[in-house]
């Protein structure tokens, strides 16, 4: 079988083929692949190393025109209209929708800071309603909730505690679920 192989590669007279004498084998050669020092980007005209220029040309040219695609702006939140998280965040590919606006319209994100929804509408991606505080804070203004991520007021007859958790449900939106759960049940 070793011989059968060889036969492919003797005497083709190719360039890349050589005959390693330590093996005995033919083999191909190694390619030397050479990445420039530095690129600049088109867009922000950042100078990058050569290797992780393709990540950037991702996140500087084509995140930016897929963000704009996929909201509206309304009245004061401007609302994402591509997929969602389970948490109700915005996504677009593996990134956070809110966090590509931070980062398109204010700035890059500094070292251990999460960003902030000002106005509690996990959907939002306003950048004007997006802030940069530590994981601490942004825990801390989550627990002092006054509206749910649907946007009904957390008003003691509109709040339910979950006795194994502890934790505050909204009514409105667990009335919501039980009607659509109830319906597809109905249909299934």
């Amino acid at each position: 079988m070793t011989a059968a192989i060889l036969d492919l590669f003797t005497g083709t007279g190719r360039p890349d083929v050589m005959a390693l004498p330590f093996l005995g084998e033919a083999t191909c050669a190694p390619m030397e692949v050479r990445y420039p020092k530095s690129i600049e980007c088109p867009r922000c005209h950042r100078l990058y190393p050569g290797r992780g220029f393709s990540s950037h040309v991702f996140a500087c040219v084509a995140l930016p025109a897929r963000f704009e695609a996929s909201h509206v702006k309304a009245d004061t939140c401007w609302l994402w209209l591509g997929p969602f998280s389970p948490q109700g965040y915005g996504r677009l590919g593996h990134h956070y929708a809110h966090r590509v606006a931070y980062e398109l319209y204010v700035g890059p994100i500094p070292e251990g800071l999460t960003i902030d929804h000002l106005c509690r509408v996990t959907m939002c991606v306003n950048p004007a309603h997006l802030e940069a505080v530590t994981l601490a804070e942004n825990i801390r203004r989550a627990s002092v909730r006054t509206v749910c991520k649907r946007g009904h007021p957390f008003v003691e007859d509109n709040i339910y505690v979950r006795p194994d958790t502890r934790k505050r449900q909204c009514l409105t939106c667990l009335r919501m679920r039980s009607v659509i759960n109830n319906a597809r049940q109905r249909t299934a």
